[in-house]
């Protein structure tokens, strides 16, 4: 059975978070990291904002359908 603070003691300086969450260690639950969370917040804000530039494109392209009625 196996532990990781060898990881533990390598990445202390370096600005990612660990990488290792004791997949070999089965007992252990995995810790979900800072990095992984903070990549699903970045992907969220991407979509979100995605979404939001389809909306207005989607707006701007009706109000000129209506001017071109009108």
């Amino acid at each position: 059975m196996k532990t990781c603070t060898h990881f533990r003691a390598i990445k202390k300086g370096t600005p990612h978070i660990l990488a290792c969450d004791c997949q070999h260690d089965w007992k252990a639950k995995p810790i979900p990291s800072a990095n992984t969370l903070s990549h699903l917040m970045i992907l969220h804000l991407m979509i979100l904002h995605l979404m939001i530039l389809h909306l207005m494109i989607l707006h701007l392209m009706i109000l000129r359908m209506i001017k071109v009625r009108a």
